[in-house]
């Protein structure tokens, strides 16, 4: 999906250029990209706050079910992933455990 998305992008980017004579400006939303992130923690922060929390957030987790998207943007943005088993990677037999670090 993801080299799909770029393929189309870059169409469209090419297809503006030519009929504008101008690079066309992009801005990437939703998952996985920092800016939804960071959207997301600063309304829970706010609603944080408001509910009388003073200190506002505490830790901030990311969950999903999906390594690629969830797991991965929610580590891109700095904040901590954990992957659900229950749904896309439910009885795959991937080794999920390649690649990660753990800290706690």
């Amino acid at each position: 999906a993801e080299l799909s998305t770029q393929r189309t992008a870059h169409m469209l980017s090419s297809l503006y250029l030519e009929m504008a004579g101008r690079e066309l400006e992009v801005t990437w939303c939703g998952k996985p990209t920092p800016l939804t992130y960071s959207y997301a923690i600063g309304c829970l922060q706010r609603k944080a706050i408001e509910l009388g929390y003073s200190d506002g957030l505490g830790e901030v987790y990311g969950i999903g079910d999906n390594v690629d998207v969830d797991v991965v943007g929610a580590n891109q943005a700095g904040v901590n992933s954990v992957l659900v088993c229950s749904g896309l990677y439910k009885n795959e037999g991937i080794d999920l455990t390649e690649g990660v670090t753990v800290t706690s």
